[in-house]
């Protein structure tokens, strides 16, 4: 499974803190020869961390720890006398195994939560490290009062305690913790995800707005006007006029754009001329503009057999007075929709 780097470093710390135990359960003469029954002068066979994770399963490494502490305080209950478990070796195994405990504590939450938000992730190692926790940590906290209870009666102990009280995880609180995170980051990302798109979302409105439309229109038509005007001047620099013939290249060339520029025209017009709430909100110079685009457009083929640069001089002016009625157009579109919507509201 492939993992990122804090996940392999909480895994480590997690089964170090486990190795511990196991440790100091396997070592105990009661789990030799009574649990495992192991002949005379047998040794556990130790289990296999080189897979960690497939330890984490190990629901049986867990039942020995169990027994293993049930048995430590059953001894420690009826040794009167310590003979058997004496209250420094008690202590010993206590401060021993509080250590291990902070650790897995602390990696073992993080750890989980690690887990919980991968999918594929069993469901047997999560409990792994829940059920080691809770036994763990319930042990500690029933060894710390009977210990603290003998160091009572024995006088030794009287206005303190001996150590802090472990928390024995909740199901219940682990799930609201898990879910805080997920929560957390799942608006994390979706605010990291918002953020491309408010930004598109942005320009998108700027590019659409009225003051973009009417600036880009003036700029483009002002820099278009410049270019026709260098243009005219080059073509009629030296003095002597050109004239054109109906037969050169140059004449089909502005037929074409004469007759593509007449339909734009009329495909600009023929939404006023169909709708009547678009008509009203079409202003009047807007259709009178466009009579005159179809006249400059139409003398840009009679003016080309005078002069070829009087005809692409009437070509830009068509050119322009289109781009004109195409922003009123959209002033127009604009207004019917905000006069329909008032009207939707109303009603």
């Amino acid at each position: 499974m492939a993992r990122n780097q804090s996940l392999s470093e909480l895994l480590t710390k997690v089964v170090s803190a486990i190795r511990v135990v196991d440790e100091q359960v396997l070592r105990s003469d009661y789990i030799r020869d009574e649990i495992l029954q192991l002949q005379t002068g047998d040794r556990p066979v130790p289990y296999n961390y080189a897979d960690p994770e497939a330890h984490l399963e190990n629901s049986d490494a867990i039942g020995l720890w169990e027994d293993y502490f049930e048995h430590l305080l059953k001894v420690w209950d009826e040794d009167d006398d310590g003979d058997i478990l004496s209250e420094a070796k008690f202590n010993f195994i206590i401060d021993r195994l509080t250590a291990a405990a902070s650790t897995l504590d602390h990696y073992g939450q993080r750890l989980g939560e690690a887990y919980r938000r991968i999918p594929s992730i069993p469901e047997a190692r999560l409990q792994g490290i829940d059920r080691r926790r809770t036994v763990l940590n319930g042990f500690l906290n029933s060894a710390e009062i009977t210990l603290e209870h003998w160091y009572r009666h024995a006088g030794l102990l009287k206005e303190r305690t001996l150590r802090q009280r472990r928390k024995i995880p909740d199901a219940k609180e682990e799930t609201v913790k898990e879910s805080e995170v997920i929560s957390k980051e799942q608006s994390d990302s979706t605010r990291q995800a918002r953020t491309p798109r408010k930004i598109l979302s942005r320009a998108v409105l700027v590019v659409i707005s009225n003051s973009t439309l009417v600036s880009l229109t003036f700029i483009i038509t002002i820099a278009a006007a410049i270019v026709q005007a260098y243009s005219y001047k080059l073509a009629t620099g030296t003095g002597q006029t050109q004239r054109g013939t109906w037969d050169s290249p140059d004449c089909f060339s502005t037929i074409q754009s004469c007759l593509m520029q007449l339909l734009g025209l009329y495909v600009t017009v023929l939404p006023a001329l169909r709708h009547r709430h678009i008509r009203r909100s079409y202003a009047r110079w807007s259709l009178v503009l466009a009579v005159l685009g179809i006249i400059s457009t139409a003398l840009s083929i009679v003016c080309f057999v005078y002069s070829p640069a009087m005809s692409q001089l009437t070509l830009f002016l068509g050119s322009a007075i289109q781009a004109a009625i195409v922003m009123q157009l959209v002033w127009a579109v604009d207004e019917v929709v905000s006069l329909e919507s008032i009207e939707g509201k109303r009603e």
